[in-house]
């Protein structure tokens, strides 16, 4: 049984070690146009190039929809070599297209580094009319400046590997910048506020080719001076899934951000304590006094000793009902009753009246 386990361990490995090893070898077989690939296809030169000279220039990894809004500038390189390797790739669709239309018309600057017989972009722009005859240059070719403008200043000659020509009305409303006698091979266009320029010879800013005649200068020429520019790397497999965070739009990000930020500081409000503890004020507890003297108020006020005095006289006479013949309570009632006959009593016949109602009922009780 650890025999048939080790036979299968060791069968899994060897497809795994075989996969990778056709990875490997094909990419090692292919150079593709990325700024990541050292190879003769490569454009990882150019990347350091723009870099060192101060350019900014950044590489997308996620889809076009998320597209910084500082880029003025976007390569989008041809994928062929991806095709034929057979190595992860991503392509453009409907709705990339029209993302792109829409970056042109608003300012942007494309650059398609695509051969016309296979890029699908070229005719949504209509810069190559379909079908057009396209002649073939598998060997090196020095191409020339055919419209003196600003991408062009400086520029003697650009050498290419590969170059694949078309006629010079392939692309009507364009101005031809490079070619030779036989058709040109790169293409300007204003588009709405923006511009495309179409290179149909991706290898002009290749890692083979950068160094010859005034490649570098036309590169630099084309890509810098227009904003920040990104090469999109989607194409080439360097793909990054957009998480939900970076899917939403900016204003709710920010208002997302905000309600976190008021939740931390409620938080902290309701956890930390920043000034000292405030005391509360003592219950305010009155002593009965306070009542009996607030009632005192408001019966003078009213001038109500006579009433007070006959309350305490009809008190009297109720609790002394069966004793009314003991000496001391007698006198007593018989207080109470002058104290109530008096027309206009005093505050001290009230007192008086107040002190014998409240001995007989201490002895009555």
């Amino acid at each position: 049984m650890t025999l048939q386990y080790v036979t299968i361990v060791l069968g899994l490995a060897a497809i795994v070690g075989l996969a990778v090893a056709r990875e490997w070898s094909a990419r090692a077989e292919y150079s593709f146009y990325s700024t990541y690939d050292t190879g003769p296809n490569g454009y990882r030169a150019l990347y350091n190039v723009l870099s060192a000279e101060r350019v900014d220039v950044t590489r997308l990894e996620r889809p076009l929809g998320l597209l910084d809004s500082r880029v003025r500038t976007l390569v989008i390189s041809s994928n062929r070599s991806d095709v034929v390797a057979q190595v992860s790739h991503a392509q453009i669709d409907g709705g990339d297209v029209q993302r792109l239309q829409r970056f042109v018309r608003e300012g942007g600057r494309l650059v398609l580094l695509y051969s016309p017989a296979d890029a699908a972009l070229y005719r949504a722009f209509k810069l190559v009319i379909v079908p057009a005859k396209v002649h073939a240059r598998p060997s090196h070719l020095t191409l020339v400046p055919m419209a003196r403008i600003a991408m062009t200043s400086g520029v003697a000659s650009v050498r290419a590997a590969g170059a694949e020509l078309v006629p010079f009305d392939s692309a009507p409303g364009a101005a031809p910048l490079l070619g030779t006698g036989a058709g040109v091979a790169a293409f300007w266009r204003p588009y709405g506020k923006g511009e495309i320029v179409a290179i149909a010879a991706p290898s002009v800013f290749s890692n083979g080719e950068l160094g010859r005649a005034s490649n570098a200068r036309f590169a630099y020429n084309v890509l810098a001076g227009h904003g920040p520019v990104a090469f999109d790397e989607r194409l080439h497999g360097y793909a990054i899934d957009a998480s939900f965070w970076s899917a939403l739009p900016t204003p709710v990000r920010i208002a997302v951000a905000l309600v976190v930020a008021m939740l931390a500081l409620w938080l902290v409000d309701a956890n930390v304590r920043s000034v000292p503890p405030l005391a509360l004020d003592v219950p305010d507890e009155r002593h009965s006094a306070s009542y009996l003297a607030a009632m005192a108020a408001l019966l003078r006020r009213a001038r109500a000793a006579p009433l007070g005095i006959a309350a305490f006289y009809d008190d009297a006479m109720r609790r002394s009902q069966h004793r009314r013949d003991a000496p001391d309570v007698a006198s007593a009632i018989d207080e109470l009753a002058r104290l109530r006959e008096m027309p206009h009593p005093h505050d001290d016949a009230l007192l008086r009246a107040a002190r014998i109602a409240a001995r007989l009922r201490k002895d009555l009780a």
